[in-house]
């Protein structure tokens, strides 16, 4: 399995290169309507010759998320008898005191 920071460095490097591979089929794309074929098709040779290797990179990165997941819900499955989770408590408009006081009432005096 990658580590943290292995999985992370793997993810970026997948974004670039989707970002990339857009790119690329967008400039095809420009070829093409410009009547360009040959140039279009050559830029679509190469994307699609790079893709079985970012699909496989994609799938290992989907797989490590996916341990690693398991992993958490073990851990969390594991432990949670001696950590039980405490209800976060839920304010209430009526009890702020965020108020400023009335004159009636006397204000905070400080030492």
């Amino acid at each position: 399995m990658l580590s943290s920071a292995a999985l992370q460095f793997r993810r970026q490097e997948a974004l670039v290169n989707a970002g990339t591979v857009y790119g690329l089929i967008i400039g095809a794309n420009e070829l093409a309507s410009q009547g360009r074929e040959t140039d279009a098709l050559a830029a679509l040779a190469t994307i699609t010759g790079a893709l079985p290797f970012e699909i496989e990179a994609i799938s290992e990165i989907i797989a490590a998320e996916r341990e690693a997941a398991k992993a958490r819900d073990l851990t969390q499955r594991t432990l949670a008898p001696f950590f039980p989770r405490v209800p976060a408590e839920h304010p209430h408009a009526a009890n702020d005191e965020a108020q400023s006081p009335s004159p009636e009432q006397p204000s905070p005096t400080f030492a």
